[in-house]
């Protein structure tokens, strides 16, 4: 059974809309992990300043429904526009 918990922190007891999207409520679960995934997973958290449970979250996110970082999306658009660039060179 999964505890699931409001992300948000707030002192009133109403909820709004945004309370009940699915990515603002989270679910406490038991994984097992190979040791040397989670040592990395801690390392690259260590370096972004965050935990590696919020890493691990990103990742699968990312991996699941294709959900890219800022990041990630300029470093797609320029590989697309060197490519127009390219071709019209």
């Amino acid at each position: 059974m999964s505890t699931l918990k409001n992300n948000k922190k707030k002192d009133c007891s109403i909820l709004e809309k945004e309370d009940l999207k699915s990515e603002n409520i989270k679910a406490r679960i038991t994984t097992f992990l190979d040791l040397d995934l989670l040592d990395e997973l801690k390392s690259q958290a260590k370096k972004e300043h965050t935990k590696y449970q919020t890493l691990l979250n990103s990742i699968l996110r990312e991996k699941l429904f294709g959900d890219q970082s800022l990041e990630q999306r300029i470093d797609e658009l320029e590989k697309q526009i060197k490519k127009v660039v390219k071709k019209i060179a």
